[in-house]
């Protein structure tokens, strides 16, 4: 059992898949996941590079296992055919129909950081502890009271779309914390959309945005202002699927 008396990340590593909890007050609060043989961001791999445009520091390299990296910043003297260290940046990320290669970078040093190497091993987490978070997952759905976040993967973001029965402003503001739970909870990053209820007062969207500001402070991302539909859209760093992909 693990000790949850202590905040922080814990791994449960298994056959073929490891899993991480980042555990606040004892309640699990963020997650990642690693599949074995998987690239992850912050490995360092081996990789050829297959082709590479003219005049461009960006190419396209492949691994032993044939897995395609998208690199940038690729030194002039970087030609094609050769083998080169690469860090990645972002790992693979499989949506509707498609996948999304992996990103990465050369580097002089073959050295990369561990799976999970953040966290602390321990045999099994405390019971239910993962169900919990994968069944939110599955259900891409958190309840609240007085309402829903709905969350939907789509190829271009994550769509997060709130519906309830409280009026419009204070639906809006009880989203907000929700939001920002669900986004780490499920380690969500790249490009998120939220269609807040529609707001007819100025004074209420700026309460939402100065929410959303406050909820998101932790957090490095990029925001728009609420616009007269009620919609939102964040700019998280990606550095990997989320646990909904």
């Amino acid at each position: 059992m693990a000790d949850v008396t202590t905040d922080g990340w814990l791994v449960e590593r298994g056959i073929a898949e490891d899993r991480a909890l980042l555990f606040r007050n004892g309640e699990p609060v963020s997650c990642r996941v690693h599949w074995t043989g998987e690239l992850y961001a912050g490995a360092v791999v081996p990789a050829k590079l297959v082709s590479r445009r003219a005049n461009s520091s960006r190419g396209l390299a492949v691994t032993k296992t044939n897995d395609e990296i998208l690199l940038d910043r690729l030194p002039k003297d970087v030609t094609e055919g050769r083998t080169v260290a690469v860090e990645i940046t972002r790992a693979p990320v499989a949506e509707h129909g498609r996948l999304k290669c992996a990103q990465g970078r050369a580097v002089d040093d073959s050295d990369g950081a561990e799976p999970l190497a953040f966290a602390r091993p321990v045999r099994r987490f405390p019971a239910g502890a993962w169900e919990d978070v994968w069944t939110s997952a599955s259900e891409a759905r958190i309840d609240f009271a007085g309402g829903a976040l709905l969350i939907s993967v789509t190829p271009a973001m994550v769509l997060i779309d709130i519906d309830g029965e409280l009026a419009p402003p204070a639906l809006s503001l009880a989203a907000v914390p929700q939001i920002a739970r669900a986004i780490e909870l499920f380690d969500i990053g790249g490009s998120v959309g939220i269609d807040f209820p529609t707001l007819e007062r100025k004074a209420d969207r700026k309460a939402v945005d100065a929410a959303l500001a406050s909820a998101l402070a932790q957090r490095s991302h990029e925001r728009t202002a609420m616009n007269g539909f009620g919609f939102v859209q964040i700019v998280i760093r990606l550095e990997g699927p989320s646990l909904l992909h």
